[in-house]
């Protein structure tokens, strides 16, 4: 039976754990890192404009709130992009309609920049309650006459969710 020899085996086992340690580390470096992505259509408007560049931080569930702004996949198999506000959580249920916003029956005032339009075409949310699943969120961008968001695909589901807006650097002045 050949010879083990210790000192070699005790050296692969540390290269193996710190390998392994080097990749964690990676992983958990690369969720914590915010990243660039630049507004491309009105849905946002005037809050943010065509051109203006988001910067987004992956975000976990308990981090998002009512009105914080998400970057988010159109679809869950798709690299559309798009870019709305959190008005209904998970588990609750919502209806949104031209004035305002009733979340579980309690009504809210969005904030001063959304203008929430009656959308004829509209499926969810418009004058029909909807139910969240607890593992989804009801999106509606500011700019609602031109945008597609919750209100015509229904509740999104967190894992469409690239992350949180924290800061918006806006390419000129918005007139407001």
């Amino acid at each position: 039976m050949p010879a083990v020899n210790i000192q070699k085996l005790k050296w692969r086992c540390w290269l193996t754990l710190g390998g392994l340690c080097v990749i964690a580390t990676i992983i958990v470096w690369h969720a914590a890192i915010p990243c660039f992505f630049v507004a491309r259509s009105m849905t946002m408007w005037p809050s943010i404009a065509p051109g203006d560049v988001v910067l987004i931080k992956k975000t976990e569930t308990h981090d998002l709130a009512r009105w914080s702004v998400v970057v988010y996949k159109l679809f869950a198999e798709s690299n559309i992009i798009s870019i709305a506000r959190v008005v209904g959580l998970p588990s609750e249920s919502i209806l949104v309609t031209a004035s305002n916003v009733l979340v579980t029956g309690v009504s809210f005032q969005p904030p001063g920049t959304i203008a929430y339009q009656h959308n004829s075409t509209a499926k969810y949310g418009v004058e029909v309650p909807v139910s969240i699943p607890k593992d989804s969120l009801f999106l509606v961008a500011d700019n609602s006459a031109q945008s597609i968001d919750s209100r015509m695909l229904g509740p999104i589901t967190i894992s469409q969710v690239e992350g949180k807006v924290i800061h918006v650097f806006h390419r000129q002045p918005n007139p407001k």
